[in-house]
C-alpha cells in the first residue's frame, strides 16, 4: 500500500491535514443543508402570511354577505346599471386574491390563481401547478411547496376549498333564475355555473418567490466560512504538525538513528527519553537494554576468539613442523624417483630413437632405391628430350629458310605486277588518245571510237586487279615477315631446350653415382642403430626395479603426509574461525 511506503512524519501530516478538513467538510454540509433549509422556511412562512392576507380579505367579505352588506339583488343592480366590476369586486375569494396582488410587487413575490377550468385564462395551470392541485385534492393537504429548478423559484400553494358563498356563482345552474335572473344557468357575470359542492378544491392560491438573493447570500456565507476554515485549519494543522514533532516524531527519529548505528557496530551510544513512561520512553529503554545486552556478547566474542586463535596458532606451528619433515622426506624420495624415471625415461628414449633411426635408415634405403630408378628414367627422358630438340630446332631453321624464300618470291610477284600496272596505265592513255581521235574523225571513227572504249575499260579492269593483287601480295608480305619472326623465336627457345636438356642429363649421372655411395652408408649405419638398441634394452630392466624400490617409499611417505595435511586444515580452518570471529567483533564499537 501507499501508505505503508510514507514515513510517519508524512502520515502525522497527512493526518493533521485530512482529518481537520474531512471534519470541516462535514460540518459545511451540514451547515449548507441547515442554512439552505433555513431559507426556505423563511420563504415558506413568507409565502403562509402572504396567503394568511388573503384568506383574511375573503373572510372579511363573506362576513359582509353573511351581515348582509352584500347580497345578490345588489350585484344584480350593479350589473344592470353597468357597474359590474364592482359586482366582481365584492366576491370574497376575488377580494381575496386582489389583496395579494397588491402587495406583491412591495414583496417581492408573484401572486397566481391557477384553477382548473379557469374562466380567466390567465389562471390555465402549468405543469407544475396541475401536479400540486392534483396532490392537494387527492391528498387533502393544507399547503405544498416545492423548488422549482429551472426557475429557481420556491413556489408555495394554499388550496381553495368551496364555501357556501362560492355556490351563489359555481353552484347549482338550476338555481340561477332564482340567484340572477337568469334561465340558462349563468351567474351574474354571463359564464354558466358548474354546479360544485361546498368543501371542494377547484383552484389554489400561489406565492411565487425568486431564491436568487438567497443564493448570493448563501454563496457568499459559505465563501467566509471556507475562509475562515482555511485559516483554522492552516493554523490547526501548524499546531498539531508542531506539536506532534515535539512529542511524537523527533523521539522516533532519534530511535531509529540509535537503531541505525546499532546495525552499523556502534555500541557505544545511549538512546534518550528513557524517563517517560509512554510507549516512547518503553521504547527507548528496551533499545538501551538491547545495546547493553549486545556489548556483554560481543566483548566475551572478543575473549573468545583471542584463546581459539593461541591455540590455533600452536597447532599450526606443530603441523608446519610435522610437514616439513615430511616434505623434506617426499623431497628425497622424489628426488631418487624422478632421477630413476629420467633414467628410464632417458634409457626408453634411447631405445625408441635407435630403433626410429633404424627403421629411418630402412626408408631412406628404400627412398635411396626410388630416387635411383626415378634419377634413370630422368636421366633417359633428358636424353629423349635433346634429341627432340635438336630435330626441332633443325626444323624450324628449314622452315626459315623456306619462309625467305616465300618472302623473295612475293616480292618478285610485286614487281611483276607494277610493271602490268604501267602497261596498264599506258594502255589507258592510249585508249584516250584513240578516242580523242576518233572523235576528230567524225563517222568514220565511230568504230574505232568504240574499240577504244572498250580497250579503256580493260586497261582500267587490268589496273583494279592490279592493284587487288598488289594489297594481297603486301598482306601475304606482313604475315610471311611475322611467320619468320615467330619460327626465329622458337628456334631460339628450342636452342635453350636443348642445352638445358644436355645440362640435366650430365647432372642426372652424377646423381645416381652418389645415392649409390648414400645407400651403402645406409646399411651400415642400420646395422649399428640395431646394436645399440638391443644394449639399451637391457639396461631399462634393471632401471625398473629401481624405480619400483622408490615407489614403496614414497607410498609410505604419502601416507604420512595425508595425517600431517589433515591437521594443517583443522589448524587453518581454526584460525579462519578465529579470524573471522575477529573481523565481526571488530565491527562493534564498545
Amino acid at each position: 500500500m501507499i501508505l505503508s511506503r510514507l514515513s510517519i512524519r508524512a502520515k502525522v501530516t497527512l493526518a493533521s491535514v485530512l482529518l481537520p478538513t474531512v471534519l470541516f467538510t462535514v460540518l459545511t454540509v451540514v451547515w449548507a443543508r441547515d442554512e439552505r433549509r433555513s431559507v426556505n422556511e423563511q420563504y415558506v412562512d413568507k409565502a403562509r402570511a402572504v396567503v394568511h392576507g388573503a384568506e383574511g380579505a375573503r373572510e372579511y367579505m363573506e362576513d359582509s354577505w353573511r351581515s348582509g352588506v352584500f347580497d345578490t339583488a345588489m350585484m344584480r343592480r350593479w350589473s344592470e346599471t353597468g357597474q359590474l366590476e364592482l359586482a366582481i369586486n365584492a366576491v370574497p375569494i376575488v377580494a381575496g386574491w386582489r389583496t395579494a396582488m397588491a402587495n406583491a410587487e412591495d414583496g417581492d413575490y408573484a401572486f397566481k390563481v391557477p384553477k382548473f377550468s379557469p374562466r380567466n385564462p390567465d389562471n390555465e395551470p402549468d405543469e407544475t401547478e396541475a401536479r400540486a392541485l392534483r396532490l392537494l385534492e387527492k391528498e387533502r393537504l393544507p399547503e405544498y411547496w416545492e423548488i422549482d429548478h429551472e426557475t429557481n423559484n420556491l413556489r408555495f400553494f394554499r388550496p381553495i376549498i368551496l364555501t357556501e358563498n362560492c355556490l351563489l356563482c359555481h353552484g347549482d345552474p338550476g338555481t340561477s333564475r332564482q340567484l340572477w335572473g337568469t334561465s340558462d344557468g349563468t351567474d351574474i357575470t354571463g359564464a354558466r355555473m358548474e354546479g360544485w359542492k361546498v368543501g371542494e378544491v377547484h383552484g389554489a392560491f400561489e406565492v411565487l418567490q425568486s431564491l436568487d438573493s438567497a443564493d448570493a447570500a448563501f454563496r457568499a456565507g459559505l465563501t467566509r466560512m471556507i475562509v475562515l476554515a482555511v485559516v483554522g485549519l492552516a493554523a490547526l494543522a501548524l499546531l498539531l504538525q508542531f506539536t506532534l514533532q515535539r512529542i511524537l516524531i523527533r523521539p522516533l527519529q532519534e530511535s531509529v538513528m540509535f537503531a541505525d548505528k546499532l546495525a552499523a557496530g556502534d555500541l557505544g551510544t545511549r538512546v534518550a527519553h528513557a524517563e517517560r513512561q509512554d510507549e516512547i520512553g518503553r521504547l527507548s529503554r528496551s533499545l538501551n537494554a538491547m545495546a547493553e545486552s549486545l556489548r556483554t556478547l560481543i566483548s566475551d566474542m572478543k575473549s573468545g576468539s583471542r584463546t581459539l586463535k593461541t591455540s590455533s596458532g600452536s597447532l599450526g606451528t606443530q603441523s608446519d613442523k610435522l610437514a616439513s619433515d615430511s616434505e623434506s622426506m617426499t623431497d628425497v624420495a622424489n628426488t631418487v624417483s624422478s632421477a630413476g624415471e629420467e633414467l628410464s625415461s632417458s634409457i626408453a628414449g634411447i631405445a625408441s630413437s635407435a630403433e626410429d633411426m633404424s627403421n629411418m635408415l630402412n626408408t631412406v634405403a628404400a627412398s635411396i632405391e626410388e630416387m635411383t630408378a626415378s634419377i634413370t628414367e630422368v636421366a633417359k627422358n633428358s636424353v629423349r628430350s635433346a634429341d627432340i630438340a635438336d630435330n626441332a630446332n633443325r626444323q624450324s631453321k628449314s622452315t626459315v629458310e623456306i619462309m625467305g624464300q616465300l618472302k623473295a618470291a612475293s616480292e618478285k610477284i610485286g614487281r611483276v605486277l607494277e610493271v602490268i600496272s604501267d602497261i596498264a596505265d599506258q594502255t589507258n592513255l592510249l585508249a584516250l588518245n584513240a578516242t580523242i581521235e576518233a572523235a576528230s574523225a567524225g563517222d568514220a571513227g565511230k568504230g574505232f571510237a568504240v574499240v577504244a572504249n572498250e580497250v579503256k575499260e580493260l586497261a582500267r579492269q587490268t589496273t583494279q586487279a592490279t592493284e587487288e593483287i598488289n594489297r594481297e601480295i603486301d598482306d601475304m608480305r606482313q604475315r610471311t615477315t611475322a611467320a619468320v619472326t615467330a619460327v626465329e623465336n622458337i628456334s631460339r627457345v628450342i636452342g635453350e631446350v636443348n642445352e638445358i636438356s644436355t645440362s640435366i642429363a650430365g647432372a642426372v649421372e652424377e646423381q645416381s653415382a652418389t645415392l649409390n655411395e648414400i645407400a651403402k652408408s645406409g646399411g651400415v649405419a642400420n646395422q649399428a642403430a640395431q646394436e645399440i638398441s638391443r644394449r639399451v634394452n637391457e639396461g631399462a630392466k634393471g632401471t625398473q626395479e629401481i624405480a619400483r624400490t622408490i615407489q614403496a617409499v614414497r607410498e609410505g611417505v604419502h601416507e604420512t603426509d595425508k595425517g600431517i595435511q589433515a591437521t594443517r586444515r583443522n589448524a587453518a580452518e581454526l584460525a579462519e574461525l578465529s579470524d573471522r570471529m575477529d573481523e565481526l567483533v571488530s565491527r562493534f564499537a564498545l
